[in-house]
């Protein structure tokens, strides 16, 4: 019997006495923990997963507007949402988060290469893009 709580903690309680003699279930077993360390890191992933999501779906507005502009002026230059992994992800010292990577943004010119760009790099140049549109339809 001994044997089989210690196999099958989960279907079989396993007492402990106190220092007052009544008995008390054990607060943590080797399954329990497994199970609290599964849920957390499922948690994790879908909390990543979720914020990853977002991110794509405003690099992709941005990125929409980025190519209407191009276009418009005539700019030989096509914007796309990749994702890539940032160096700082790479290290063994990093935050933990279940996902690594993060929306950048592939810009190819045509004839001169492709360059990728961050999320923060194409929100400062929409905003040159912005004024250069306005500026570019007055006149």
């Amino acid at each position: 019997e001994s044997l089989r709580q210690q196999l099958s903690p989960e279907k079989t309680p396993q007492f402990h006495r106190n220092s007052s003699e009544r008995l008390t279930y054990p607060t943590h077993t080797p399954h329990s923990e497994l199970r609290l360390w599964t849920k957390e890191r499922d948690e994790l992933f879908r909390q990543s997963l979720s914020r990853l999501k977002e991110q794509v779906v405003k690099a992709n507005t941005l990125v929409r507007e980025a190519n209407f502009l191009a276009e418009e002026m005539k700019k030989l230059i096509d914007y796309q949402v990749t994702l890539q992994i940032p160096a700082a992800n790479l290290s063994a010292n990093r935050k933990r988060r279940a996902i690594v990577s993060e929306p950048a943004v592939q810009v190819r010119r045509k004839g001169k290469g492709t360059q990728v760009w961050t999320m923060e790099q194409l929100e400062n140049k929409l905003v040159d893009m912005r004024d250069h549109y306005r500026n570019w339809k007055e006149g």
